[in-house]
Parts: structure tokens; sequence; C-alpha cells
């Protein structure tokens, strides 16, 4: 990255970075398509169809154990575990007060529909 772009960024700048735009992707994919927690599920064949052929023949994904990594991951996001959405305080944390006010907006104006 820093050769590419000029820029002098130590690895946890190039982190913090990334983090920041995962979330504002996680905001904007939730006011632009209405994704939730709903949506960072796998297909739903891959929990109802084991895997036809070896070499994981028989093996099918688990919703039970997918909604215990999912509460793992937004935990570790900082995101909220009923909507998969991130928290104010994070995206404050990052210097993100911006996209938490848009967040806030949208969900009060679309409580109102």
């Amino acid at each position: 990255y820093n050769a590419a772009t000029g820029r002098d960024l130590s690895v946890t700048e190039l982190q913090d970075a990334a983090m920041r735009m995962l979330n504002i992707e996680k905001v904007f994919n939730y006011i632009h398509a209405g994704f939730e927690r709903k949506d960072d599920y796998p297909p739903s064949r891959d929990m109802e169809e084991a895997v036809p052929s070896e070499p994981l023949k028989g093996f099918k994904l688990e919703k039970e154990k997918w909604d215990a990594l999912l509460d793992e991951y937004y935990n570790m996001h900082g995101w909220d575990k009923e909507t998969g959405l991130p928290k104010r305080c994070t995206l404050e944390k990052m210097g993100l007060e911006h996209i938490a006010d848009d967040l806030d907006r949208y969900k009060s104006s679309s409580r109102n529909y």
C-alpha cells in the first residue's frame, strides 16, 4: 500500500482504515439495501442439504453454530447482535460520528413508515 500510494502508513493505521471502511460499508448496505443480520447467513441450502460428494460428503452447516459465530464476530467488531449493525460507540471511536448520525436518522425515519 505504501509503495503504491506514497503514503507512509503503519500496520495499525492500515488496519484502522480497513475497519472504518468495513463499518461504513455495513451502514451503507443497511441504509441502501436493508441488509441486517439475516443477510449475514450463507444460502439456506447450505444449512438444509448435506454436501453430496467427498471430501465433505454429509456435511451441512448448523444454524445454532452459525448464530454463535455471528455473535462472536459482531462482538469483536462492536456491532449489535440483534441487528448486525455497528453500535454508535463503535462508530464514534473510529471518528465516524457523522455515519452514526446518518444511521440514527435513517432508523428514526424508517420507523415512521
